[in-house]
């Protein structure tokens, strides 16, 4: 393996601890604001007015639209699963069954088959680099799920273009871009580290609690107006 090739590995393997943090809070996120919106659908007295509401839902669209683009995102200086991607394409054979097995078997304990086994079924049976087609494919694909929200960001959120703007995108278009990069990063974080992540955060707390109390507390005097 060479200097340039070990250099670029190490590299991405440091992106990917980036990653797995933007990718984990994608779909906590996510998840936070669907359990509250289940807990509004529930309750017809919090659902008038929906100021609030409406404020929520808008906040949630745009925060999460930005953190999308930013996986979509090709600029020299950004992490990205944009620039993750194309740098495995420019360079496949970074990504090779003899380094897998190396961490596989040295930093789990498990047999020489068990790390081809994990090989075959990530990269492609008996393939001995990553296959940039499929890789070429998978960016392609990245671009297809963030592309309308890519656009929304650049002409609503980070500047309101002049130009008349209506490829307004979808919650379901929101969730099938945090989907697919949850695909990639399930596929990738097991190719650097050798072992599955969960995509979202594992709470030691009931987070919801919050909802258990008035939100208001009038035995303070702070009264909402009449």
């Amino acid at each position: 393996m060479s200097n340039q090739t070990n250099d670029l590995y190490l590299k991405w393997s440091k992106w990917i601890d980036v990653l797995d943090t933007e990718i984990l809070n994608l779909h906590t996120q996510r998840h936070i604001f669907q359990e509250v919106q289940n807990i509004l659908r529930a309750n017809p007295k919090m659902q008038s007015p929906d100021d609030f509401n409406f404020w929520l839902a808008v906040w949630y669209a745009s925060a999460m639209s930005v953190a999308v683009r930013k996986q979509a995102d090709n600029d020299k200086d950004s992490i990205s699963y944009q620039r993750l991607l194309e740098g495995i394409k420019a360079n496949p054979t970074v990504i090779s069954r003899e380094r897998f097995k190396k961490n596989f078997v040295n930093g789990w304990n498990y047999s020489e088959a068990d790390a081809n086994e994990g090989f075959d079924q990530l990269i492609g049976s008996g393939r001995q680099y990553i296959d940039p087609t499929i890789v070429d494919r998978e960016i392609n694909e990245l671009g297809t799920k963030t592309d309308k929200l890519s656009h929304y960001v650049n002409k609503r959120i980070a500047h309101h273009d002049k130009k008349d703007f209506t490829a307004i995108p979808r919650f379901s278009d929101l969730h099938e871009a945090i989907d697919y990069l949850g695909t990639l990063h399930k596929k990738y974080y097991m190719v650097f580290r050798c072992f599955s992540t969960d995509l979202l955060t594992v709470w030691q707390y009931d987070w919801k609690s919050v909802f258990l109390y008035p939100w208001i507390d009038l035995s303070s005097g702070d009264c909402p107006p009449e």
